[in-house]
């Protein structure tokens, strides 16, 4: 692909030296959550945005770029990573691999690329948060989406036993943060400034 920048980047083999933050800012404020099949548009920037408040819990950096390889792979729907292969890229052995499996090297490598330690996944309890909260507002069938959500949900126990109103209660003090209009020149901005902040921090 043709990143914003000009750079051109391989999303199945990257390399951290093509690694660019402006590059993840844009195109993840361009990208939408749900592959688009929300009552209105909600980029996945403003997702991660939302997840690195102090409030959330796990590191805020980590939240803040734990979608990073979607910028450069897109943002499958839930499911879709572990069922669509991939072709091996250089130096890869063996057969075709899911994208969630390449998924998890090229993280390291954008990482590496952005002078970071390796990543954790310490972003999963904020991630099922944003998800619950979501859901609530931006899709149409939210209590059918929770009881799908627990029905698929795995680990995680320290958010308690999975019910429907767990779920939708795990999510509901952030419905607020949640914009009701879609602007991603801001998604953008707030996602490169909350970067620049942790960074600095």
């Amino acid at each position: 692909m043709m990143t914003f920048t000009g750079k051109q980047v391989n999303p199945f083999d990257i390399y951290p030296g093509e690694v660019c933050i402006k590059d993840i800012a844009h195109h993840l404020a361009l990208t939408l959550r749900y592959g688009g099949a929300t009552k209105w548009p909600f980029s996945v920037a403003r997702h991660c945005v939302i997840m690195a408040g102090e409030e959330m819990p796990g590191d805020p950096l980590t939240n803040l770029l734990h979608d990073a390889w979607e910028a450069y792979g897109g943002d499958p729907i839930y499911g879709m990573k572990d069922r669509l292969l991939v072709i091996p890229p250089r130096g890869w052995r063996g057969y075709p691999n899911p994208i969630s499996e390449v998924e998890t090297v090229m993280m390291g490598r954008i990482y590496k690329g952005l002078g970071l330690p390796k990543p954790t996944e310490s972003y999963k309890m904020a991630d099922m948060i944003m998800v619950s909260a979501e859901s609530q507002v931006l899709l149409g069938r939210p209590r059918v989406f929770a009881d799908l959500a627990v029905m698929v949900m795995q680990g995680g126990k320290e958010m308690g036993e999975y019910t429907r109103e767990n779920f939708m209660g795990w999510g509901a003090p952030w419905i607020k943060e949640i914009p009701l209009t879609y602007h991603w020149e801001e998604d953008e901005e707030l996602f490169l400034n909350r970067y620049n902040e942790l960074r600095l921090g």
